[in-house]
């Protein structure tokens, strides 16, 4: 495959993925709102910033020179031109990676995203945004969510497949460090219930916390289980392990070896969530465990467009299970 192919892919589904993610936030944060008292509520709203330094976007919101209030900040997130991860952006970036790669993709997917995209700068589209900013942000998530049904069901299940799936849980791994340390500083320590509530419902966790623990919501156990669980889809430890399981079927290297950088970062990140218990994160603080994943995928997505997309510098390892080594052409890696 292509190196200019791979990449596609691979951003293609971190735009989309993105997307749902900024849609996620913004209706737990909202929620939120309601929740609250009327005092509290009147203090959250006028300051937002919390949520923009989570998304480490702050500094470009600074410069517009806005108040940092919920109305303000819901717009920039959404709609400004000038946010590279606005909710827009991401799905113009979704859109012209799977322009790029159309013979790769399904026309379905295609057709999907295509009319997704259309339809967020329509009119009915700005209408149901004044009208019902929940129905809006739900129309967003189900997009992506039947985009991901469609791939699965109509993609050829290969290579690019794989790196669809990269791009995809490695973008929700870092969703799930930045929900887990955006909701800690957000309302503070005086409604627990309220805030970790909201940590579940961006995720849409809450049933499946419930199923899993049968017990009201804690703030230790919502950290555990959207950092270790091993079998809900949208935790750290579930998403790092799908991100291992596919760098190695693209390189055909066997478990328990690497043969790149990248393959050597997810597979310790994937021990060490294995043999971790939660109150080694939980002692050291949420703030710095969030803090540091972020640093491991932001190597991994480095090591990956080294390995696979720049080949500036790419680390050599030997390894003698690299059975189906990748065809590279070499590419500037995308922004």
């Amino acid at each position: 495959m292509l190196s200019r192919v791979a990449e596609s892919l691979y951003w293609m589904s971190r735009y989309i993925e993105r997307a749902e993610c900024i849609a996620r936030l913004i209706s737990a944060n909202h929620q939120i709102l309601i929740d609250l008292d009327l005092k509290s509520s009147e203090i959250v709203r006028e300051n937002w910033t919390p949520l923009i330094t989570s998304l480490n976007i702050h500094g470009n919101f600074r410069k517009k020179g806005v108040p940092p209030s919920v109305e303000k900040i819901t717009e920039y997130l959404i709609f400004d031109p000038e946010n590279p991860s606005s909710l827009c952006n991401c799905l113009k970036g979704g859109r012209e990676n799977a322009r790029a790669v159309r013979e790769q993709i399904s026309s379905e997917m295609w057709e999907h995203i295509n009319r997704t995209y259309l339809w967020l700068w329509s009119p009915s589209a700005n209408q149901l945004f004044q009208n019902d900013l929940y129905a809006f942000l739900d129309q967003i998530k189900e997009s992506s969510i039947l985009f991901d049904g469609l791939s699965n069901n109509t993609m050829l299940h290969e290579e690019g497949w794989d790196f669809f799936r990269v791009g995809k849980f490695l973008e929700r791994a870092d969703f799930a460090t930045r929900v887990l340390d955006d909701k800690f500083h957000l309302v503070g320590k005086t409604n627990p219930l309220i805030q970790w509530g909201g940590v579940l419902r961006s995720c849409s966790a809450k049933q499946a916390y419930q199923q899993k623990y049968l017990a009201e919501v804690t703030p230790i156990l919502v950290a555990k289980f959207l950092i270790l669980s091993d079998t809900f889809p949208r935790s750290l430890l579930y998403s790092i392990q799908q991100i291992d399981h596919a760098l190695r079927i693209i390189s055909g290297v066997r478990i328990g070896t690497f043969s790149n950088e990248a393959e050597k970062i997810s597979g310790k990140a994937l021990a060490d969530l294995r043999f971790s218990i939660i109150e080694d994160y939980w002692n050291q603080g949420l703030h710095k465990t969030s803090d540091e994943f972020q640093k491991i995928l932001n190597r991994l997505h480095q090591s990956i467009s080294e390995t696979y997309f720049c080949q500036k510098n790419p680390l050599k390892i030997p390894s003698q299970e690299n059975t189906r080594p990748p065809s590279i052409q070499h590419q500037a890696g995308q922004q």
